[in-house]
């Protein structure tokens, strides 16, 4: 049990650290992870997560495969390990620039057409 729950902690500290998304377990890191993580990834903590709330139980305990939790934290890591902080960051920087530049030049187009419309050009 404590093995599952060092792994489940490694997991969430991994995307606190590589997503910036903090919360207080692993279930409620991978809410806020959202569409940041992709679908096999999040099914893969998620049988993290599922053995993890079995470890109360000692006899369902037994029923936990520690070989794919293993597995599965080991691609999860190696996942996160690839995700670059700082290249997310520009990227989104980025496509706020982009949004905006194209809303301010959606703007300028709308007021010329105005201007073109109302016979002032």
């Amino acid at each position: 049990m404590d093995d599952i729950n060092a792994k489940a902690e490694a997991v969430r500290a991994k995307i606190e650290e590589r997503l910036r998304v903090k919360a207080r377990d692993l279930p409620r890191a991978m809410a806020k992870a959202g569409r940041r993580l992709p679908r096999k990834l999040q099914a893969q903590a998620q049988v993290i997560v599922d053995a993890q709330s079995l470890g109360g139980h000692p006899k369902l305990t037994r029923m936990v495969d520690m070989a794919a939790i293993e597995r599965d934290h080991d691609v999860i890591v190696a996942q996160l390990d690839q995700i670059d902080p700082a290249d997310v960051r520009r990227g989104a920087l980025l496509a706020l620039l982009g949004d905006i530049a194209f809303k301010l030049l959606f703007v300028i187009a709308a007021f010329i057409v105005w201007l073109w419309w109302s016979g002032t050009i």
